[in-house]
C-alpha cells in the first residue's frame, strides 16, 4: 500500500472547496460545511459505519473505481490511450 502524501493546509482547503463546489455546487457545498460545523460529528465512526459489511475486495473495488474516475476525468479515450502507451514505454516489465 502506498503512503498517503500530506499536503499543506492551504492547498487542502483550496482543493477541498474546489471539489465540494464541483460535486455539490456553491450553495450545497456551503450547506455541507455548515452541517459539519454545527452538528457533532465523529468522522472515524462515520467511516466505520459507511463501510460496514464490505469485504476487503469490495472496499478495494470501490476505492479503485473512484481513483480511476478522478485520474481520467475530463480525458478523451485517445488521451488515456496515449498516456497508457507512454507509461508502458517508461515502465517495461
Amino acid at each position: 500500500m502506498l503512503a498517503e502524501k500530506t499536503i499543506p493546509d492551504t492547498v487542502l482547503r483550496k482543493e477541498g472547496m474546489r471539489k465540494l463546489n464541483e460535486w455539490f455546487g456553491l450553495v450545497n457545498a456551503e450547506r455541507f460545511i455548515t452541517l459539519i460545523i454545527r452538528e457533532p460529528f465523529d468522522y472515524t465512526e462515520w467511516q466505520r459505519d459507511l463501510y460496514a459489511g464490505l469485504t476487503a475486495d469490495e472496499l478495494f473495488e470501490k476505492a479503485n473505481a473512484t481513483w480511476q474516475r478522478d485520474l481520467f476525468e475530463g480525458m478523451s479515450v485517445e488521451e488515456i490511450n496515449n498516456d497508457a502507451v507512454e507509461y508502458c514505454k517508461a515502465n517495461p516489465r
